[in-house]
């Protein structure tokens, strides 16, 4: 976002000593806030508690909703996880919500507090990826041991999203002409996606499928155990489920323009391969 908008000024969560540059709090907020012209809330948390996801997606929303000036733009980043993980049919703008885990309900009421104030735009992201994303790393890791999962039968749409798509479309929001918009790719079967993924690591693709119940099992002995995963539970409810959706409107508004999930593959297995051949940074984070 920083590189599409050069004006744009982050809220560092530390400066560079290290110490605490906000606490989020509503005044300082206030103070922070007080002069702005439009406002980025890209902020949030997927995985935790309910408590956790409340105090992370709600209360902070609520913090900057009533901080910012009355006639300030607030772009919020929203999900697709407020219709639920299961839809009949393609959704859009107007599919009635269904939030059903934690994470969804957060986003939900999230998105009731924004509604608060006048002058907004909720973008309702489908799953991201895109080079940066370190969590896929461990995935191509996994594939590359010859450990190939799918989750269920595999036959289910996944609504991929490429970051860099998605922050041109934000940037575009400013001048947006609605204030509600689903951004997502067209939706790619599970089995497509891994099968995609083991081809471009020049792997076999003999994957092993895992119910869901198995799955989630997983999920719930890695947040025990505080092992870093691929496998949390809103990674494989996401995995799992069957969701495609129309960005017809958000294309039509925003320029918005979705590369396809087959190439964002390709373009994460290159970063990936790069990782690579950089042992400090690779073994860091993946």
């Amino acid at each position: 976002m920083l590189g599409l908008i050069p004006r744009a000024v982050p809220l560092a969560r530390r400066d560079i000593e290290g110490g605490i540059r906000t606490d989020y709090s509503y005044e300082e907020l206030r103070y922070i806030l007080k002069d702005a012209d439009v406002v980025f809330h890209l902020a949030g948390k997927i995985h935790g508690t309910k408590k956790e996801l409340e105090k992370a997606n709600v209360e902070l929303t609520e913090n900057i909703v009533n901080a910012i000036p009355d006639n300030a733009k607030l772009i919020v980043s929203s999900s697709i996880s407020v219709y639920g993980k299961n839809i009949r049919g393609v959704a859009n703008e107007e599919t009635p919500l269904n939030p059903d885990t934690p994470y969804a309900v957060s986003k939900a009421k999230q998105e009731e507090v924004v509604e608060g104030h006048r002058n907004r735009v909720i973008l309702r992201i489908a799953t991201l990826y895109g080079e940066n994303f370190l969590e896929y790393f461990k995935l191509f890791k996994m594939i590359e041991k010859g450990k190939h999962i799918i989750v269920g039968e595999g036959k289910n749409k996944l609504p991929l999203t490429y970051v860099k798509d998605v922050a041109k479309a934000m940037k575009n929001s400013i001048k947006a002409k609605d204030n509600l918009y689903v951004l997502s790719s067209k939706s790619i079967e599970q089995e497509k996606a891994m099968k995609k993924a083991a081809i471009l690591l020049g792997k076999e693709f003999k994957p092993k499928r895992l119910s869901l119940r198995t799955a989630l099992l997983l999920a719930k002995a890695n947040g025990i155990l505080n092992f870093s995963s691929v496998f949390k539970e809103e990674f494989v409810l996401s995995l799992a489920s069957h969701r495609e959706f129309s960005s017809l409107k958000a294309e039509k508004e925003l320029g918005f323009k979705a590369i396809s999930p087959e190439k964002g593959i390709r373009l994460m297995i290159e970063k990936y391969k790069e990782y690579k051949k950089m042992p400090f940074s690779y073994k860091q984070h993946v």
